[in-house]
């Protein structure tokens, strides 16, 4: 994650429940019409063993009351970007990052710690599922400009729902880390999302699979 500087991305907390994932369930904003296709050439790409890591994920959590998102490199790929992720990052908020690691207590690398840095405070754990690191990030809070730290910050209004593989997963959106990013400094990296941004790719319902009619077998 990009909080410490030895990972890919920024985390953000307070994140909808993967028991209630339908846009209306989670109160997400709805443009009122039906989501659009990826363009053609822009299908995103997941290796395979992250697509297992967020089916385990998926599986162990549903009906579970923890709120959480994708976030990081995977959020990227799945938004359409060209990226090859080295690991698999969750946004939660602070409950959550506690109850990621209980739920997932055998495959805990590092147990949930606060990890303080110039500009955030948050709580990070590590994970091992499929052989991808998992990193927990919850609690997220910034340095304000009088040196204290802000409240936990809220991205609810920042997820989506994406299909993958026949299942609904939260994920943040191209606008929220285009931002998260460039407040982190990580220019370069935000930059690969602007072609998105242009074409309110955070409103497209993103499919992978050949068969994203129902549920499959293999998420749930």
């Amino acid at each position: 994650m990009a909080t410490d500087g030895r990972s890919e991305q920024p985390g953000s907390p307070a994140l909808p429940s993967t028991r209630r994932l339908s846009a209306t369930g989670l109160g997400l904003p709805s443009s009122g019409a039906p989501p659009r296709p990826v363009e053609q050439g822009r299908e995103p790409r997941l290796p395979e063993s992250h697509r297992r890591a967020l089916s385990v994920l998926v599986d162990r959590l549903s009906g579970a009351d923890v709120r959480w998102a994708v976030t990081g490199s995977v959020a990227f790929a799945l938004h359409g970007v060209v990226i090859v992720p080295r690991d698999l990052d969750i946004s939660t908020d602070r409950g959550g990052a506690y109850a990621l690691e209980q739920a997932f207590a055998d495959e805990v690398v590092e147990r949930v710690k606060p990890l303080v840095s110039d500009r955030l405070r948050t709580l990070r754990g590590l994970l091992s599922l499929e052989g991808v690191p998992v990193e927990i990030v919850g609690d997220i809070r910034r340095r304000l400009r009088s040196g204290r730290w802000g409240r936990p910050v809220n991205p609810l209004r920042h997820a989506i729902v994406l299909m993958v593989d026949g299942v609904e997963v939260p994920v943040l959106t191209p606008k929220y880390l285009y931002r998260a990013y460039m407040q982190l400094g990580r220019a370069e990296k935000a930059a690969l999302l602007r072609p998105l941004l242009e074409h309110r790719a955070d409103q497209a319902l993103v499919l992978l699979g050949a068969d994203h009619r129902g549920s499959s077998p293999s998420m749930r």
